[in-house]
């Protein structure tokens, strides 16, 4: 009898950014890693070591395609060399259905500060001053997952993603841990560069698993426990280039 076969889906958010730490709604604007973030996405990739990736997607805005870089430049080299081009670069795909949420008329001002954006009542199908939607996003990504990702996980294949903070709350809504009511209401904090796996039962698609990969090794070393133990998939809760 062989084992199921089992696709796995590691969705990350890039490393910090200036306008992350000045709280600054950044959206589609190209800012940079900053020192933080940079060293962020090492420590991810230290952390997820030997883990064999077969795909790599990001978004091509320059934080999120960097920080994929430097999560690779720093796994087992035994355990990336597939994903290395001959030119010494990486085998990233870059897809413009994972970058940012477009936050229009408010991209660059303080959303803890700023009296319009405080005023401004963020609804799932309501767009951004100038902007997009929640809705936009959830849209795009889900053309994205169906089109790339899910053929992927059907083969019990283990692809990573790098992308933003409203697009793993997108994630979040595909996949059925979030509704479009809790996409701005009650919602958790996206930390920098750390990976989220879902793992899937590639016969049915069906989600088996979901954890923060971070805390459960945290978990472990506290409960002196080495073997992974991730956390069984929460039911559906409701049906349902810039880097230059």
């Amino acid at each position: 009898m062989t084992d199921q076969k089992k696709g796995r889906l590691i969705i990350i958010r890039h490393g910090q950014t200036e306008y992350n730490r000045l709280q600054k709604m950044t959206g589609q604007k190209n800012v940079p890693l900053a020192e933080k973030g940079e060293e962020q996405a090492r420590d991810t990739g230290k952390f997820l070591g030997q883990t064999h990736l077969d795909h790599v997607f990001a978004s091509p805005l320059d934080r999120a395609f960097k920080t994929a870089e430097l999560i690779l430049d720093n796994m087992d080299g035994k355990a990336t060399a597939h994903l290395k081009n001959t030119d010494g670069t990486w085998n990233i795909a870059e897809d413009f259905d994972l970058m940012e949420q477009d936050t229009g008329d408010f991209t660059g001002r303080n959303y803890k500060t700023d009296p319009d954006i405080i005023a401004f009542d963020r609804r799932y199908a309501d767009n951004f001053p100038g902007g997009e939607s929640a809705a936009d996003v959830v849209a795009r990504l889900t053309e994205f997952y169906e089109r790339d990702i899910k053929p992927l996980l059907e083969d019990g294949k283990t692809v990573m993603v790098v992308c933003h903070s409203n697009v793993v709350r997108s994630f979040k809504v595909l996949l059925g841990e979030a509704t479009p009511e809790s996409f701005h209401k009650h919602r958790a904090k996206v930390r920098n560069a750390a990976p989220w796996m879902v793992e899937f039962d590639s016969a049915t698609m069906k989600a088996v698993a979901s954890y923060m990969m971070d805390e459960v090794a945290s978990d472990n070393v506290a409960n002196d426990n080495n073997t992974a133990q991730p956390k069984t998939a929460k039911p559906d809760i409701k049906k349902q280039n810039p880097r230059r």
